[in-house]
């Protein structure tokens, strides 16, 4: 009997991210299929500011490979996050650093280098 675990790699390469002041989109492409080790259930998206505190966390539909997290502060830097989920649990985050923009600024799409959490980028 195989035992079922969490995937192993992270959402796709093709991370970018859209900002106002007060949401964030990000939009991913899928784990490699090596890496998935089993079905992928749906994705975690999740916003935490500078000083570590969660602000935002959505829960994504397996064919979404989109999310926007609302309610985030203007002018404030966060750490946006995407995990693929699978039935044995939660894999690897991959990262992207985003600041929105203070309020009246122009709201700029953002093209991020999207990086593995643990790993220096």
């Amino acid at each position: 009997m195989t035992t079922a675990t969490a995937p192993s790699g992270v959402p796709g390469p093709n991370t970018l991210v859209t900002v106002t002041p007060n949401s964030a989109t990000v939009q991913w492409g899928e784990v490699p299929c090596l890496q998935r080790n089993g079905e992928i259930t749906g994705y975690t998206v999740t916003a935490t500011n500078s000083d570590g505190m969660e602000e935002g966390t959505a829960s994504v539909d397996v064919d979404a490979r989109q999310a926007t997290i609302s309610g985030l502060t203007p002018s404030t830097q966060y750490t946006v996050s995407v995990a693929a989920v699978n039935s044995a649990g939660t894999g690897p985050t991959i990262t992207l650093p985003v600041e929105t923009p203070g309020q009246g600024e122009p709201s700029p799409r953002t093209k991020g280098r999207a990086r593995r959490a643990g790993t220096k980028g």
